[in-house]
């Protein structure tokens, strides 16, 4: 669109909108950039717990044996999960992001049992263990605390991120 065919309504359209973020940024210094970067910092948080997580999977499978690293696995496993929920959807609340994660580890352990494709057997395993499933919900809950504290650490929140006032302006 050129500047020429700009009309004055359209004009008036965006400074309102200017005026009402210059009244919210006086309101609270910041705000504009806090909500701008929050996602940001959730995403690369949520990216280096994910590589942690790998890293703490790893290690527990090569130190450890038995029962202990099978179970440890399947926390882990959910929390990656809940970390790649994380880096995809930064502005999810971490109780969704958990749930998101809890429901797909459930929804892999129950798809063993009708039987996975050969090639996914390495990533999602082939045979259906009860117990597992509630593993999973421990590692949810894991991941839960993680996304609310750890991976949210450098982002500033507003006390409510789902609202957004607006400021009346006189016509």
């Amino acid at each position: 669109m050129r500047l020429s065919e700009v009309t004055v309504p359209q004009i008036e359209k965006v400074r309102r909108r200017a005026e009402i973020v210059s009244v919210a940024d006086r309101a609270a210094p910041g705000w504009t950039q806090r909500v701008k970067s929050r996602g940001m910092n959730r995403r690369w948080w949520a990216s280096g717990a994910a590589g942690v997580t790998v890293a703490v999977g790893l290690g527990v499978r090569s130190w450890t044996g038995g029962a202990f690293a099978k179970y440890a696995g399947d926390a882990l496993y959910t929390v990656l999960a809940c970390a790649v929920v994380v880096t995809l959807a930064p502005r999810l609340r971490p109780a969704v992001a958990a749930g998101v994660a809890l429901g797909f580890s459930w929804a892999v352990e129950l798809l063993q049992i009708a039987g996975i494709p050969t090639v996914l057997q390495p990533v999602f395993g082939a045979t259906f263990n009860a117990p597992d499933l509630f593993w999973y919900v421990v590692g949810a809950v894991l991941g839960w605390l993680l996304a609310r504290g750890g991976w949210c650490h450098g982002a500033e929140q507003p006390a409510d991120p789902g609202r957004r006032r607006r400021v009346q302006t006189s016509d």
